[in-house]
């Protein structure tokens, strides 16, 4: 399982397919500008750093500052229940600053 799971989590945070999952900004994030934006999500598409094997979380650095990211995984867009994360489900992928936590 821990294979699959972190392929899926792979897929979607490299790919940020709509069809696949959501971005979310939350907390202080909410208010940066387009460019700041650009460049975290850009960051994170990137990133190699994960917080577990499973590439479901970890941190990136903008602007001299942390911020975290963490994917959480449901059985279908509405949200209601979360899914068992080997399979495909719907993924929420949220950006949110370190001392927001």
């Amino acid at each position: 399982m821990p294979t699959q799971y972190r392929k899926l989590n792979d897929t979607f945070r490299t790919s940020l397919d709509p069809s696949l999952g959501d971005l979310q900004l939350a907390g202080s994030l909410v208010d940066l500008g387009a460019s700041d934006i650009k460049a975290l999500v850009t960051q994170l598409v990137a990133t190699e750093q994960f917080d577990s094997g499973q590439h479901d979380s970890g941190t990136i650095r903008h602007a001299g500052e942390s911020m975290r990211w963490r994917i959480e995984h449901f059985v279908d867009r509405s949200r209601d229940c979360y899914a068992d994360p080997s399979t495909q489900g719907y993924r929420v992928l949220t950006i949110f600053h370190a001392h927001d936590a």
